[in-house]
């Protein structure tokens, strides 16, 4: 593994991709997130990633007529980079290329000043439709609550994970 000279406690980009998969079918769509982390050095940085990405997997039924199981699985780190000790007062930390679907002329004249954007964590959004105040950012879905039991949220464990009758 590349492990660049880090040292103390240093800021890392993780950019973590994962599987939706539906069974029967194979693979459906890839989600990925970028996280911010501190770390001591490389190694750590890489399973504090690696223990995101599998908080992030659940398993469950979709549909009615047709139920079908579809599980979300931690398929990789993409990126791991260290950005240093301090952050500077300004940071990309993502940026991409995608093709474009609409058609634009080359006369068109964006005004990016009059679209303010809504911030992307709204209570609501996502559940029930309203939007009724700010929230904190999550970490991802938080879709198993406790360490090993990522793929639990629907009561149906993820084929990889053993149940513990202790």
């Amino acid at each position: 593994m590349n492990n660049p000279a880090v040292q103390g406690e240093s800021w890392f980009r993780a950019t973590v991709r994962w599987a939706v998969m539906v069974e029967g079918r194979g693979l459906r769509d890839w989600e990925e997130a970028v996280y911010l982390l501190r770390s001591a050095d490389y190694e750590s940085a890489f399973q504090r990633a690696l223990a995101i990405g599998e908080g992030g997997q659940s398993g469950g039924e979709e549909g009615i007529q047709r139920p079908r199981w579809v599980e979300t699985r931690l398929a990789e780190v993409v990126a791991l980079d260290c950005l240093g000790s301090e952050l500077e007062d300004e940071l990309e930390v993502h940026w991409m290329r995608r093709a474009a679907k609409e058609k634009i002329p080359f006369e068109h004249k964006f005004e990016p000043a009059n679209k303010v954007p809504l911030p992307s964590f709204l209570t609501g959004r996502r559940h029930g439709g309203q939007i009724s105040g700010w929230a904190q950012p999550p970490l991802r879905p938080n879709r198993g609550a406790l360490p090993g039991a990522a793929g639990l949220r629907s009561g149906r464990p993820h084929p990889e994970i053993k149940k513990d009758n202790s």
